[in-house]
């Protein structure tokens, strides 16, 4: 088995946890009885926590006895009911977006429980992500704001072009994250990086009576990809169990040729061929052996293998290497060193949304600054983490340093 790079993969527990709850019966049922002795229902970290549902669905179906069914089956419980409570309040959002001509898909949200889990208990979502075109962000914005949303109401194109999501929250703390750009690691329209048309081969579902649209299963499978296989503030292995619901789910026809090209188009094959040789090789999942030698061999340059190895590393308690820097590494590959560190004030400005180069220092002094602090802190606390369901955070969704 192939060791991969990064910090951010799945402990041991958490591999075995995840083969609880993703694999055939003999499997499940002999990777539960190696995790459960060690693992804490009552307090499991946040990462495992998403799994649980999954756990519970295993145990049931294959007939698995074990003294925790019955808190297993009440967090499933739970999450169907909370789905099924915030999917409520949000489809009229959706229908806002719609009717104002935002043309949006759902992404990295609803349609995974709705469409590849199939079951809403099965994987808790705790917010709406709408991906939209970057020339409708504007109306999307105002729709948002004509019902009843808190967030950018007029988006300049400064604002669009140096972010790729913007956040919308209601005072009952309901969210509604805006893209306009994914893959936003790696994609740049202005220098030509970005996939294939997203809304090309759209898929159709309904969410609680509302007709909705989402990434086909390819692009789906990719956008996890992309957006699991790197570090977060929380680490997370939902991503994991996401990619194979994609893969596994029975109307699922994966392009392979497209996944591929995608990444190839994005620079970011090397990202999407460790993802998937995790997959593969952990848990067993239907990747082809000639894909993982496609993206293995294609042509990445020295920077881009880099800003690769940063962008999958943990920097003690700095937390993620900043997405700034791995992009400019990416964007920056085929050109000299010295022509890349002469754009770099230039990147830096159009990267944080400046009107002007010179205010590119004191911005770097301010975030030097930010993250100073936070250090200290972290290690004065000897890593302190959550204890309880409370102090925990309410989502199990894959987030980015700048949402």
């Amino acid at each position: 088995m192939n060791k991969l790079a990064g910090s951010f993969w799945p402990n041991d527990q958490q591999k075995l946890l995840l083969r609880a709850a993703l694999m055939d019966a003999e499997q499940s049922a002999l990777a539960w009885g190696r995790v459960r002795p060690t693992f804490d229902l009552d307090d499991p970290d946040h990462a495992s926590q998403a799994l649980l549902p999954l756990v519970y669905r295993q145990l049931d179906r294959f007939g698995i006895d074990d003294p925790g069914l019955r808190k297993l089956r009440g967090i499933y419980r739970r999450t169907w009911y909370m789905n099924q409570l915030l999917l409520d309040r949000l489809k009229g959002t959706l229908e806002a977006v719609e009717t104002g001509g935002g043309d949006p898909l759902v992404v990295s949200s609803w349609e995974l429980p709705v469409r590849y889990y199939g079951d809403l208990g099965l994987r808790s979502v705790a917010a709406l992500h709408l991906l939209v075109r970057p020339d409708r962000v504007a109306r999307s914005a105002q729709a948002l704001s004509d019902h009843g949303w808190t967030g950018p109401l007029d988006p300049s194109t400064a604002f669009v072009r140096s972010r790729h999501n913007a956040r919308y929250e209601r005072a009952n703390g309901d969210r509604c994250i805006l893209y306009w750009r994914l893959f936003h690691e790696f994609s740049d329209p202005v220098r030509g990086i970005e996939p294939d048309d997203l809304w090309e081969q759209p898929i159709d579902l309904e969410l609680r009576g509302v007709p909705a649209r989402a990434l086909n299963s390819t692009d789906e499978l990719l956008n996890v990809c992309v957006g699991g296989a790197r570090p977060s503030t929380w680490p997370t292995v939902i991503w994991v169990a996401d990619a194979i619901a994609v893969l596994r789910a029975p109307d699922s026809a994966i392009d392979w040729e497209r996944v591929v090209r995608q990444a190839r188009r994005l620079r970011a094959t090397l990202r999407v061929h460790d993802a998937l040789s995790f997959l593969r090789q952990e848990l067993d999942a239907p990747v082809p052996a000639d894909v993982l030698v496609e993206l293995r061999e294609a042509r990445t340059s020295r920077r881009e293998v880099l800003a690769h190895r940063a962008g999958g590393t943990r920097l003690g308690p700095l937390g993620p290497t900043p997405d700034t820097l791995t992009r400019f590494l990416r964007l920056t590959a085929n050109v000299s060193v010295p022509r890349a560190l002469a754009g770099l004030p230039t990147f830096l400005r159009d990267e944080w949304g400046f009107e002007r180069r010179s205010q590119v220092p004191l911005a770097v002094l301010r975030k030097s600054a930010a993250k100073i602090p936070g250090a200290a802190r972290a290690f004065g606390k000897a890593e302190q983490r959550p204890t309880n369901a409370r102090e925990r955070p309410a989502t199990h969704e894959r987030t980015s340093a700048k949402e």
